[in-house]
């Protein structure tokens, strides 16, 4: 990585690279009031082109304020890298004192540009890249995909060491219509678009008159009994996992039935209140 100043006008904002849903027209307002303060933008270089990754409302600010030039972080690579790094949680991580957090709707492009690049990707894997859950990735990996792009469940996907393996049919409690990774289409995958497992504020019902709050619970219910299934059941399915990986699978799959149930518990309290 190099420091280097750009003219705003060599700077490639063309590229499909910019991560954010919309452009915060008040964001921008208020760092061209700071513009001296900003920091550098995020671009990379393919030998021809400068590819803004990061800091497209830092660019537009500074447009804004009559400046032609800004100070970038210059990296050398593609196009596509450029893509890769703007959806990429070290990007969307990196935030000064103005700094803009990710919207749902932000989070939600990131996983589709990633599933667009890269559908080979495991959910998981995804999610670590974007910085969300792996639930919330399987979820829009159903909705986006096409025969082209991103299948729902594509012939192999690619494992943390970096190999490729045959993708395994979706296994799970689930009874949602939509295909599934593990206990996927429980409470997390379809509270108002976010990956939240709090109750508050919950709104979205099944049957239209339900109480929220019974609706929450229900979600809760079925999210924990999914994964304490996947806890008894889906052993045989890691036979070829290394005792290391299995150790970290169980303590990942503890916690997530641990959240659930403390979901169930604030909802029960909730209920007992009204």
């Amino acid at each position: 990585m190099t420091a280097k100043t750009l003219k705003l006008d060599e700077i490639r904002i063309d590229g499909g690279t910019q991560s954010r849903a919309a452009v915060n027209e008040e964001a921008v307002a208020d760092y061209a009031e700071h513009a001296d303060e900003l920091p550098p933008l995020s671009v990379f270089f393919d030998g021809a082109h400068y590819w803004l990754a990061d800091g497209f409302h830092r660019w537009h600010a500074l447009r804004r304020t009559g400046r032609t030039e800004a100070a970038c972080e210059v990296r050398k690579g593609t196009q596509t890298d450029a893509r890769m790094y703007a959806v990429s949680k070290q990007a969307n991580g990196a935030h000064d004192d103005r700094g803009m957090r990710r919207t749902n709707a932000d989070k939600r492009r990131c996983v589709e540009m990633a599933l667009a690049m890269v559908p080979e990707w495991s959910d998981r894997d995804i999610a670590e890249h974007v910085g969300v859950g792996h639930a919330f990735v399987s979820k829009l990996r159903a909705e986006v995909s096409t025969v082209d792009t991103c299948e729902a469940t594509p012939r192999k996907r690619k494992g943390r060491d970096g190999k490729m393996y045959p993708a395994k049919p979706k296994r799970g409690k689930a009874s949602r219509s939509e295909p599934v990774p593990s206990p996927a289409g429980t409470d997390r995958d379809k509270a108002p678009e976010a990956d939240s497992t709090s109750a508050s504020g919950a709104g979205s019902t099944r049957g239209g008159s339900d109480n929220p709050l019974k609706v929450w619970l229900r979600y809760a219910t079925e999210f924990a009994d999914a994964w304490d299934g996947l806890l008894n059941t889906e052993r045989g399915a890691f036979a070829k996992a290394t005792k290391k990986q299995l150790v970290e699978l169980k303590k990942e799959l503890a916690r997530e039935i641990q959240s659930a149930q403390r979901v169930i518990e604030r909802v029960k309290q909730q209920l007992e209140s009204t």
